[in-house]
């Protein structure tokens, strides 16, 4: 769970990011008894299997720039993207797989 302000990470949320459109998943509606699949070509994405939720939501995959702006006299380096998969709190009746690149 993630209880930075949208846009901002790291363990103070002061890390910003902008969300890469070319990089992420749409929202698309996935009702209870629906099988779902979406891969990016970096290899990120989601498989829901049919059955795997309890009631129909809008899942999607915000991927953000893999270069966050840090606070200026920052030690610490930015490392790879972030991925946030939405919505946050879903609670799944069966395995669902996550592909991380």
């Amino acid at each position: 769970l993630c209880l930075c302000p949208e846009g901002y990470f790291g363990y103070d949320c002061n890390i910003t990011a902008s969300i890469d459109a070319n990089a992420s998943i749409a929202a698309k509606f996935v009702s209870a008894g629906e099988e779902y699949s979406a891969i990016l070509d970096s290899g990120v994405g989601i498989s829901i299997p049919a059955g795997a939720l309890g009631d129909g939501v809008s899942v999607s995959l915000e991927t953000y720039d893999t270069e966050p702006t840090l606070p200026a006299g920052s030690k610490k380096k930015a490392k790879g993207k972030v991925h946030k998969f939405k919505p946050h709190g879903v609670r799944f009746n069966s395995f669902v797989t996550l592909y991380l690149a």
